[in-house]
């Protein structure tokens, strides 16, 4: 990037400074940067310098021929049609002088008709999360943008409809593309502008889909050199105002990597993953996509991009038994959905009549994390209105709100043993005979709430659950005979739309290449508001984070309605997800927290006037700190409800060092005569909330700070408010890894742990099928067996490393939280470690599987190699000293491709009582010279030796080596000329000469 800037600077100083012109002037000069070049076949002539208007190219491949540079512009005469023409860019723009692609003159837009040609090889690699995946080939495109960036295209017609005749549904059709863009060779490319096209009769294969293959299609191939150009991505592009028109496969498809491993195998994406190796700022908004063979808008790998006010009608036009004949393989697809990105936002869309297939859905969020469906509109979809897939972890923190579904088919809800989406304040319009979760897309998890769900049909009676894992809650059904058994709150009177089932059934028939909007406006819907008297009206639960705006842009505060509208009926109520609101009594405020700053971390109806007094009735400002006693009225129209501040409740364990059942209320502590564990060393390995208080009780009695825990005391945790959380201590001085093991828990002592340049993390997926964490590319830490089955003695904990490591990978491990400082043996259960699928007739080949023991990090002794036959490692036990808070790991590691990676292994932990050694010091020699002092002939012959010792101690304190030793040493002479003299016994002499030789060892 710093390279192109110095580029377009100097050339930007090279035209402005001959001229020394005023600053104004330059502004206009340098504006003018770059060479205009016309194309017409009406007039134009390749003989021509391509200058002007009176001297156009007449083709295409003029511009083919010449390396584009910043401020370039390239326009197509309106009325020219470039039959057998493609325009395949060279050259890069530069920020604020990019390449602009356009038409010139009145008429119609200037066809650029393929027709099969602009034959380039496509080749991403290396192979694709699906190996089934096609990779690579030949591939025609109307426009390629292979390496080049900083180009906007403007207001063309392309088509890509061969003259020769084909099969239309031959397995090996060549790909063929309106609009294709490679990242490979530059590292990030940016700013691609797609404004204003009519891309239409793409003729390319039904099958391929992350070939560059349909209306426009965005992707990056593995670079030639990653370490002088980067990982290739994309930033800043803009897919605006097209029209995409009967094309295979895709519609708009943006970001399919080559570099999709290190999204592979997780649920929640790691922000510093999808920066690396994701694109950025895209945006694709106000697109019509028409009949697409497969899915009409796809963004793929992508950081947080934004699709907005697009429709899709007639999505999946070929994925059909007429058309799609040759394979069965990916046969499937939908309207407008992201895969494996990061925070997509999907918003303000139309997606109609897709047509039916094993998906066929207007949304679908798949395999990626924080996908947001909202505010979009929906009906006649064959598959349903949306899907939350698949199966797995992979797809994590979905939510699907304020959008509105009318007649869609199949099944509204497709559930395909997902992990947990969050569907709530929608309205499902559904019409007769059709069900709310898909047949056949069941087993998935879900929390369905504040939704109206309006059968339009019959009374019927419904499976609200389907072999799936719902839950409802504050949902209005209307027109069932039975409501879920989960929905405390449910509502079956009629809803009271304005005008139900009356949402519009067609496109709007608005042009977006010529500026306009191709979807409704909001009025158009107006039908699903709520008449004042409906029963929907302020019976909504509060959720926190809900965008703060309802499907027709009202704000959404205090107790929400019911369904995608929200009315103007007032509330009383408040609500925060900062604090604890029950029984009008506010809890949890933090210390030193304004009125102003309260006020902003809940959510309370924003007609409401707010007044607050403290406990004495005087009226606080917004700047007074919040207090217990302080009473905050909220009114409307002569109705108030005041809400009391109260001290904090929040008395729970955070963290702890050491495990805790609290089922049983019950926190185990090592606890060892040698190795005593004090009430102050306890609390240092316990985490509460800065309000609370903890005190340890042996019965009734409080433990001062220095006392010694022992089994049955009490840790009480007491909150600001008084309430009391009680923990029974228990001893535990022995730790089981399978014993130990609970499914989908991290910690307190056990964690599953993925190494990655150096750095440890947990891992963050837990499988539904195996009590086991996973990592990518089948790396498992967890227990042998399925999800439920019971432990055993027979249970072996299980240890697997990435089978194909991704960069930076190391190691995988079963980590141990030391719980407290001290001496533990480490060992193994018997019969372990070995190699699970190994034998010596189907040996371990391909590669060896490694075992370490480390202390943060440290490796302890050798780095052992399992025996490839499956025979067990013989491994002794180690005792190892420990300080509270390390991590003692036990470390899988793949070496090349091992073909049995899998390891039984289970780490056990005792702590050990360690044998009492005395010190040796002068001191304790001073201290048991009085044991001694009958043996002495005179009480002036004691004080002497004494006095020496005293001596030796004061220089013991100082840490004078040479003073102790010289002055031991005259201690010897003493009371060797005393022993000779007879005034102190033999034994008195022995014990101090055997001592002060001690010492002087110590000291020397």
């Amino acid at each position: 990037m710093m390279k192109k800037r110095i580029f377009y600077l100097l050339l930007s100083v090279l035209v402005v400074l001959p001229t020394l012109t005023p600053v104004t002037e330059a502004a206009a000069v340098e504006n003018e940067i770059g060479t205009t070049y016309y194309v017409s076949t009406l007039n134009g002539s390749d003989h021509h310098d391509g200058k002007s208007k009176d001297n156009a190219f007449y083709s295409l491949q003029k511009i083919n021929d010449m390396e584009l540079g910043p401020g370039d512009k390239v326009l197509l005469e309106a009325g020219s049609v470039f039959t057998d023409g493609y325009l395949h860019i060279k050259g890069s723009g530069a920020e604020g002088a990019p390449i602009i692609i356009d038409s010139y003159g009145e008429g119609e837009k200037p066809k650029i008709q393929t027709n099969g040609q602009g034959i380039w090889y496509q080749d991403y690699g290396t192979v694709l999360d699906n190996p089934g995946h096609k990779n690579k080939g030949y591939v025609s495109s109307s426009i390629l943008l292979y390496d080049v960036e900083y180009i906007e295209i403007n207001n063309l017609d392309i088509s890509n409809d061969p003259d020769f005749d084909e099969p239309y549904s031959d397995l090996n059709k060549m790909n063929r593309t309106g609009v294709a863009a490679v990242a490979q060779n530059k590292g990030t490319l940016e700013h691609i502008y797609l404004r204003g096209l009519n891309i239409h009769d793409i003729r390319g294969n039904v099958y391929d889909k992350h070939m560059n293959n349909g209306g426009i299609y965005f992707t990056i191939f593995k670079a030639d050199d990653e370490e002088q150009t980067g990982i290739p991505r994309y930033n800043d592009v803009r897919i605006e105002d097209n029209i995409v028109n009967d094309v295979s496969r895709w519609g708009i498809a943006v970001g399919y990597t080559a570099y999709w491993e290190p999204f592979a195998g997780i649920g929640e994406i790691p922000d510093e993953i999808v920066a690396e190796y994701g694109s950025s700022n895209v945006v694709i908004r106000n697109n019509y996509i028409k009949e697409p063979g497969g899915d009409a808008i796809t963004a793929m790998y992508l950081d947080r991009p934004l699709i907005e006010y697009n429709v899709s009608e007639g999505a999946a036009s070929e994925i059909n038994d007429e058309v799609y004949t040759e394979t069965s393989f990916n046969k499937v697809a939908a309207g407008i959905w992201p895969w494996k990105s990061k925070n997509a936002v999907l918003q303000y869309n139309e997606v109609f009549d897709t047509h039916y297939n094993q998906d066929g859905q207007a949304w679908d969020a798949d395999y990626g994390d924080g996908t947001l469906y909202q505010y979009n509109y929906s009906h006649n979809n064959a598959g349903g209105a949306l899907m939350v897939c698949c199966g797995g972890a992979e797809v994590v923190n979905t939510v699907f709100r304020y959008n509105i579904s009318q007649n869609d088919l199949s099944g509204i809800l497709n559930l395909p043993s997902n992990p947990m989406a969050e569907i709530y304040n929608n309205t499902f319009y559904i019409k007769e005979g059709v069900s709310f979760i898909r047949d056949g897309m069941t087993g998935g998890t879900a929390n369905v709430e504040n939704n109206i769900i309006y059968n339009a049909g019959e009374l019927k009676e419904e499976d609200w659950i389907k072999n799936s894992n719902v839950n409802y809650s504050h949902n209005l059904y209307y027109n069932y005979e039975n409501t879920p058994e989960s929905d405390e709150f449910a509502i079956t009177e009629d809803p009271q739309f304005a005008d139900a089932g009356s949402a519009p059934a067609s496109f709007t028939d608005n042009d977006p290449t010529e500026g306009q909007s191709v979807t409704h406006d909001r009025d158009a819907f107006a039908g699903y508001k709520l008449e004042d008297s409906s029963p929907a009206i302020n019976k909504g639960k509060y959720i926190p984070g809900n965008g703060g705006k309802d499907f027709f842009g009202n704000d959404v505060t205090g107790t929400p309605d019911i369904g995608a509208h929200e009315s103007d009926a007032v509330s009383l109520d408040i609500y925060s997800d900062v604090y604890t609101i029950e029984n009008n009594k506010i809890k949890g405020i933090e210390q030193a927290v304004t009125v102003e700053e309260f006020l902003n971390n809940i959510s309370y109806d924003d007609r409401l006037s707010v007044d607050v007094h403290d406990e004495n009735g005087t009226e606080m400002g917004g700047h007074d700190m919040v207090e217990p006693g302080f009473a905050f009225t909220f009114s409307h129209d002569g109705s108030e409800k005041t809400y009391t501040v109260t001290g904090s409740d929040n008395n729970e364990l955070l963290d702890a060092a050491y495990m805790v059942d609290e089922t049983n209320k019950e926190i185990f502590v090592p606890i060892l005569e040698s190795n005593p564990t004090t009430v102050d060393e306890m609390k240092h390995g316990i985490d509460v909330h800065h309000t609370a208080e903890m005190k340890v009780f042996d019965g009734e009695n409080e433990m001062e700070s220095d006392a010694i825990i022992a089994e049955d005391m009490l840790l009480k945790v007491i909150s600001q408010n008084g309430e009391t959380n009680t923990y029974t201590i228990k001893t535990k001085n022995d730790y089981h890894y399978v014993n130990d093991f609970v499914n989908n828990q991290q910690g307190n002592v056990w964690f599953a742990q993925k190494k990655v340049d150096d750095e440890y993390s947990n891992l963050t997926t837990f499988s539904n099928q195996y009590p086991t964490w996973e990592g990518k590319s089948w790396a498992a830490v967890g227990l042998q067996g399925g999800i439920n089955d019971p432990v055993t003695e027979e249970t072996h904990g299980l240890l697997v490393d990435s089978l194909q490591k991704a960069s930076g990978e190391q190691s995988h491990a079963m980590a141990y939280r030391v719980p407290k400082s001290g001496t533990i043996e480490l060992s193994f259960k018997d019969d372990e470690p070995f190699l699970r699928q190994a034998s010596p007739e189907q040996p371990n080949t391909g590669g060896d599987v490694k075992l370490a023991i480390t202390l943060d990090g440290a490796t302890i002794g050798e780095t052992y190699t399992l025996p490839n036959d499956g025979s067990v490692l013989e491994m002794e036990p180690m005792e190892i000293e420990v300080e509270q808070g390390e991590y003692l790991r036990i470390e899988a590691i793949n070496e090349g491709s091992p073909s049995v990676p899998s390891m039984y292994i289970t780490p056990m932990i005792a702590y050990q009582e360690t044998e009492e050694s005395d010190e040796i010091s002068a001191a304790l020699l001073l201290d048991k010279l009085a044991e001694y002092e009958e043996d002495f002939l005179s009480k002036g012959n004691y004080r002497s030796v004494e006095i020496h010792l005293t001596a030796i101690t004061n220089y013991e304190r100082q840490a004078e080596g040479d003073k102790i030793v010289k002055h031991l040493n005259g201690l010897k002479e003493l009371i060797n000329y005393q022993k000779e003299h007879e005034l102190i016994s033999e034994e008195a002499r022995d014990f101090l000469q055997e001592y002060a030789d001690m010492l002087i060892e110590e000291w020397q």
